[in-house]
């Protein structure tokens, strides 16, 4: 009997990587066919770096959610030498109450060649059936051109005869592609029934796991076969095998075998004989360093951890969407995720060590030095992770359920005859709840008066939410900082009291690392732009360090329409104190033949910031006693997508 050596991983994989290339290129060029053709409803968008530009508005057509606050509109082409194979329209949108990169959702059109949005399946869903359709054609020759350059052959277990029974073929084949079909519905599914391309949310994320399920256990398996030079599930049960040839391109018979080598297309091949019988638990022999080194790293190692990550994501994502009003089990989620995953590193890096030990000792020392560099570096970044990463955002979840202490105290005074709700302190987890419940026993609320150095961005975002949906007035009497100025942009009419100052810097969190930095800036200039203020002016507040603040002027605030109205403190011809002035409710003038009109206080024309003069103020409402003092700022701390 002879037996002959498998196709290695690497040589098999790229030969997968190259067939995957020459299918997709193939269906590029017949959609560069099909585009002009059909009016552009032909269309293959991968493969290809699109060329975008920024549009104005959205074509008609898509049908948007009424919340749906647009942050940026594109229109990308793809193709080169002027040839076209996909248009693409994307929306983004950033929503205000959510303060994550995960929360940012993009609703993708296919435009034709008119830019007339439609629905319709493109030539990207072919790309696993055409490949499936390549590879069944040519492996019953000669082999794909992926398999011919990669020097592997796949053959028959009883006769490999050329070509390859059309039977034998067809069984791998069916096998491989019976994983995927409950993913390729299921995007279909997305595709044709929403009329969405692609949407890039955390539900999506959560909700593509589960048809994906049967993929994900089918391909560990599979490479976990390939790695050992065993034949895969989907080979055993076709009773086909993928076998190694060399520069002359005949088969290599394994070690075992004494005969010389064969041409491929006259060998006789048999199963292979039954391992050798092992004993003890799988775990364990990785642990001792037992298995061979491939499998410890490329299986136990490098897919495993992808596998546990996905997982980790899918339950990170369950406690964002559905766990962020319950900071307790979204506590107890995150550590123990971490503690798996420490655990977990723990024994692949000490099984990979010992097992890289082993096969240096038989003197191929590149390879197991090579792992062990690896699996070292894996252990540095674990431990960066925990220390800089994963414990300060574990703190911060623990801060956040046990009452948010270290951002202070805060109160709420009803003042001028129930008409102002002042707020001042820390903006703390749960405080949007408070405040909403107040303003519903308090009907007669118009103005929120605020004095905050800031907390929650989260909270902050749902209190300006209900600021903007009751059609609130807010005001500054002393200073309004950070996420404090969140709740103060949500107001209907924004009063600030000459002489007191709004503070903006970057958005920060515990634990934030330089990506997610980038992401947070990114949402919160897209976010500030929503508000219509110009995009240097957002610039600029996002230049700003969390450990520094930026304090524009007064006329600057009422240009870019973050201030509608300056309120003076002391006129010249009245003896009313600055805190009389503070305890009033500020009303925007409505005599434009006395008093200048709300358009020329925004539009920043004529001598200066609009003001509206104290007499009419004192006449609306009676002065109330002095204000509280507002506490000194504190040093910020930070949570994990939910302070700034």
């Amino acid at each position: 009997m002879i037996d002959f050596e498998r196709g290695r991983f690497w040589p098999r994989a790229l030969a997968l990587l190259i067939d995957f290339v020459v299918a997709a290129a193939i269906l590029q060029l017949i959609a560069f066919v099909l585009f002009p053709l059909t009016g552009g409803r032909a269309q293959f968008v991968s493969g290809v770096a699109p060329s975008c530009s920024a549009v104005n508005a959205i074509p008609k057509g898509p049908s948007l959610p009424a919340d749906y606050a647009v942050g940026w509109i594109t229109d990308c082409r793809y193709g080169f030498f002027g040839m076209t194979s996909a248009r693409i329209l994307t929306v983004t949108r950033i929503p205000q109450n959510e303060a994550t990169a995960s929360a940012r959702t993009n609703i993708v059109r296919l435009l034709d060649a008119e830019g007339k949005p439609f629905n319709a399946p493109t030539l990207d869903s072919l790309v696993l059936p055409f490949l499936f359709a390549l590879r069944f054609w040519f492996d019953r020759g000669r082999g794909t051109l992926g398999r011919r350059i990669c020097r592997v052959r796949l053959s028959g277990v009883i006769e490999a005869q050329s070509p390859l029974p059309i039977g034998a073929a067809a069984r791998r084949y069916a096998a491989q592609a019976l994983p995927l079909v409950p993913l390729v519905i299921w995007s279909l599914l997305q595709r044709v029934m929403t009329g969405e391309q692609a949407v890039a949310s955390l539900s999506g994320s959560a909700l593509l796991a589960m048809p994906g399920a049967s993929l994900l256990m089918a391909v560990p398996i599979a490479v976990y076969a390939i790695v050992c030079r065993r034949d895969a599930w989907y080979d055993r049960w076709a009773m086909t095998r993928v076998l190694r040839l060399d520069k002359d391109r005949t088969l290599i018979p394994s070690p075992a075998s004494a005969l010389p080598a064969v041409r491929a297309e006259a060998a006789l091949t048999h199963p292979p004989a039954l391992p050798e019988p092992r004993t003890g638990n799988y775990f364990v022999r990785h642990w001792r360093g037992e298995l061979s080194l491939p499998v410890s790293y490329w299986a136990n190692g490098v897919v495993l951890s992808a596998v546990i990550g996905m997982a980790s994501g899918a339950l990170v994502v369950a406690f964002t969407i559905y766990g962020e009003e319950q900071p307790v089990p979204w506590l107890i989620a995150l550590q123990t995720s971490c503690l798996v995953i420490s655990l977990l590193a723990i024994w692949q890096v000490v099984g990979v060590w010992r097992a890289a030990t082993r096969y240096k000792r038989s003197g191929r020392s590149f390879w197991g030095g090579a792992a062990k560099a690896a699996v070292a570096l894996a252990a540095l970044q674990l431990a960066y992770g925990w220390v800089f990463v994963v414990g300060p955002q574990i703190v911060d979840t623990y801060e956040m359920a046990t009452g948010d202490v270290a951002f202070g105290p805060h109160e709420f005074n009803l003042l001028a005859d129930g008409r102002m709700l002042e707020f001042y302190g820390g903006i703390t987890f749960g405080l949007a709840k408070e405040f909403e419940s107040l303003l519903d026993e308090n009907k007669g609320v118009t103005t929120v008066r605020l004095a905050s150095v800031g907390g929650r961005i989260r909270e902050a975002q749902r209190m300006s939410d209900i600021v903007k949906r009751r059609g609130l007035a807010t005001y500054v009497v002393e200073e309004c900082l950070s996420a404090c100025t969140v709740v103060f942009l949500g107001g209907k009419e924004r009063f600030l009291l000459d002489g007191a100052s709004l503070g903006f810097h970057q958005p920060s969190f515990r634990g934030m690392t330089a990506s997610d930095r980038k992401i947070a800036i990114a949402e919160e200039e897209a976010r500030l732009r929503t508000f219509g203020l110009s995009r240097s002016f957002v610039e600029r507040v996002n230049s700003a360090s969390p450990d520094d603040m930026w304090y524009p002027e007064q006329d600057e605030l009422v240009r870019e329409k973050v201030v509608t109205w300056i309120v003076p403190t002391q006129p010249s011809n009245s003896t009313a104190s600055t805190s009389s002035v503070a305890d009033t409710v500020p009303v925007a003038p409505r005599a434009p033949s006395v008093f200048p009109t709300p358009g020329a206080a925004l539009s920043g024309s004529g001598a200066g910031p609009a003001v509206i003069p104290v007499e009419l103020i004192k006449r609306l409402a009676p002065p109330m006693t002095a204000p509280k003092a507002t506490p000194e700022p504190k040093a910020e701390t930070a949570t994990a997508g939910e302070s700034k």
